[in-house]
């Protein structure tokens, strides 16, 4: 009898035992998943902590018009007003086919040139494209209408946004910048 108590207890410690182990299982199972979890939310949080500072970085294109001395500065002392110009010169702009049904005034688009401060009217889309520097250009913002520039015979123009229309892109930016960063 007593034979069959002591079996019987070591048949009940062998199943708490193997219990036991099974939840250590799950939970290093669910453990390690955590752990993933972590790595990847901390990855994440990397890469959205690094596209902040990307946009933080001076476009080049800026550099035509202000000095890299200013422009530090003015990362430094106003970060908001630096995020502002950085915003602009990506963002001020349109390349769109040329209709005249739709642009009842508008200019044809002119470079100045850097050496002799002449305008030279741009004929071709060589220069225009993702990358265009309307600091280059006789390019304007207006504060309340947008401002039409013809390119040559290409077909195409430049449609630069009011100051009203650029002001309001921008405060919708720093929303979704901000949600981001939350």
């Amino acid at each position: 009898m007593v034979l069959i108590i002591l079996l019987y207890i070591l048949i009940i410690l062998l199943y708490l035992y193997l219990q036991a182990m099974l939840f250590l299982f799950i939970l290093n199972y669910y453990i390690m998943k955590l752990r993933y979890l972590t790595v990847f939310v901390l990855l994440m949080s990397i890469s959205f902590y690094s596209f902040s500072q990307l946009e933080e970085t001076i476009d080049s294109r800026l550099l035509s018009k202000y000095s890299q001395e200013y422009l530090n500065k003015l990362k430094m002392d106003n970060p908001d007003e630096f995020d502002y110009l950085n915003f602009s010169v990506k963002n001020s702009y349109l390349i769109m086919d040329f209709t005249t049904n739709k642009v009842f005034d508008f200019q044809m688009l002119r470079k100045t040139d850097p050496i002799t401060k002449q305008e030279i009217e741009v004929n071709t889309l060589d220069e225009i494209d993702e990358n265009f520097n309307p600091f280059l250009y006789n390019c304007e913002i207006g504060q309340k209408n947008q401002m039409c520039y013809k390119v040559g015979n290409t077909g195409k123009m430049i449609v630069m946004r009011s100051k009203a229309s650029l002001d309001m892109k921008y405060r919708s930016y720093k929303t979704q910048k901000e949600q981001i960063n939350k």
